[in-house]
């Protein structure tokens, strides 16, 4: 992707990742456009997509804890958006108050679902969850349905659930096939 829009938790471990994306540089990626929201106003979802209808960019950065994502999908389709969306989430920073004395992570993980680009896998998915809980899954059903099947995977070339050696397994697996896309595991 060479440009994007940014929607952002506006919190300090969100606008730390926001800034990050700013210092690669433009001959990167260029960021068209950033919007911050709050958490106790979703109805800015629709002010930040609805203002984003007349600019061109190639693909969403969406940078909140994962759970946001899915109050943003439906205003997506409500505008008939069908960008690819980039979720980059830190961990639930917001909601872990209390542990402010502890080393928080600045580790971030990317959720680059294209569900305008379906696989034969992701669409049987898609119709078994419906069929089974009359709806279409989200993201977090799909992650978790993937997440599943690697740790599956995992136990059974470790012979074990033991967490270091289902962890050293996981980082022999190349070119794992999930529902949305192909992940590659290191260190």
């Amino acid at each position: 992707y060479k440009s994007a829009a940014v929607a952002y938790l506006n919190e300090d471990s969100s606008i730390k990742i926001l800034n990050s994306f700013y210092n690669i540089g433009d001959n990167k990626i260029k960021i068209i456009d950033s919007i911050s929201f709050n958490i106790t106003d979703m109805l800015t979802f629709s002010h930040i997509v609805g203002k984003w209808t007349d600019l061109e960019f190639d693909a969403i950065i969406f940078i909140a804890p994962h759970y946001y994502y899915n109050m943003f999908i439906p205003v997506l389709e409500q505008y008939n958006m069908k960008k690819p969306v980039l979720v980059v989430s830190q961990p639930d920073i917001a909601l872990s108050q209390s542990n402010k004395n502890q080393n928080t992570s600045d580790a971030v993980f990317f959720h680059t679902c294209n569900f305008d680009n379906k696989t034969d896998e992701l669409e049987a998915f898609e119709t078994k969850f419906n069929n089974k809980y009359g709806h279409f899954p989200g993201h977090i059903a799909i992650d978790a349905y993937d997440s599943m099947r690697l740790l599956a995977e995992a136990y059974r070339g470790a012979a074990t659930a033991e967490p270091l050696k289902a962890a050293q397994e996981i980082r022999k697996i190349i070119n794992y096939k999930g529902l949305c896309g192909t992940y590659n595991f290191n260190d």
